[in-house]
């Protein structure tokens, strides 16, 4: 069962995945499940965000910083992508009680 990505939630890659990126592309694996992902160039924009703990927020303002677009034009894109990588267990949502 997933969480809901609210803003206030931390967003940090899973123990659980290994990548790798080559150029402007890459994969990540779930090395438990072994579930894959393919990311792009703007996917592994977000995944090297990811390097560190970041809330929601603050990983939708860097991603449309490195592209140079407002929050708001990237911020549906972002969650997707997130909710994405969590249903595949390559990262992991904490969220204030």
């Amino acid at each position: 069962m997933n969480e809901d990505i609210v803003k206030g939630c931390t967003v940090r890659r899973s123990k659980k995945a290994a990548w790798r990126v080559f150029g402007e592309q890459g994969v990540v694996l779930n090395t438990e499940s072994s579930k894959i992902a393919g990311i792009n160039k703007t996917g592994a924009a977000l995944w090297e965000i990811l390097d560190e703990d970041h809330q929601l927020d603050d990983v939708i303002s860097l991603f449309a910083q490195k592209f140079q677009k407002s929050s708001s034009e990237v911020e549906d894109d972002v969650v997707q992508f997130i909710r994405c990588l969590q249903d595949r267990g390559l990262v992991e949502i904490v969220c204030p009680t």
